[in-house]
């Protein structure tokens, strides 16, 4: 303010602003101990790709955040989820697991060769086989337990 005979002048210097702390948030996507690249990675309303060694970086103010990561592989897509809390100028780092998806959306194929045997010759004629199994439990043991047999029937018919 200025102040001068029968007048008073208001007059801007200045104007302060509070700038917010901004961190680094590096977030690193797991699955079976293995890095995932090309996974979404999502705060805030930010997603963000992960890079090649399976880690995204996204600069953040000050805070506690919900970090969700997602990824489609093999036809399924693969998720997880965490929390993070970001310390203004420094990185900080956390690492999701991605969790496998629910067991009644999986499917196995068979897949190998079967000899099956005509009645009315001794020849045995090679086929080349695939079947698809719903599988509610144990994928692998159950692909490895099938019966050649019932599936060479399937075939034939």
């Amino acid at each position: 303010m200025v102040f001068r005979d029968d007048l008073i002048e208001e007059r801007e210097i200045g104007t302060w602003a509070v700038r917010e702390k901004i961190g680094k948030l590096q977030v690193t996507v797991l699955h079976n101990d293995q890095k995932i690249a090309g996974a979404d990675v999502k705060v805030r309303g930010l997603v963000v790709v992960s890079n090649p060694s399976g880690v995204a970086t996204i600069d953040l103010p000050e805070g506690a955040y919900s970090v969700e990561v997602g990824v489609m592989m093999n036809g399924l897509f693969f998720e997880g989820k965490g929390s993070a809390q970001v310390k203004g100028r420094i990185t900080t780092e956390v690492s999701i697991a991605l969790k496998d998806p629910p067991e009644f959306k999986r499917i196995v194929s068979s897949v190998g060769t079967c000899a099956l045997r005509t009645k009315k010759t001794s020849t045995t004629t090679r086929y080349w086989m695939k079947r698809s199994l719903p599988v509610k439990s144990d994928t692998a043991r159950i692909a490895a337990t099938s019966s050649n047999n019932d599936l060479c029937e399937k075939i034939r018919r």
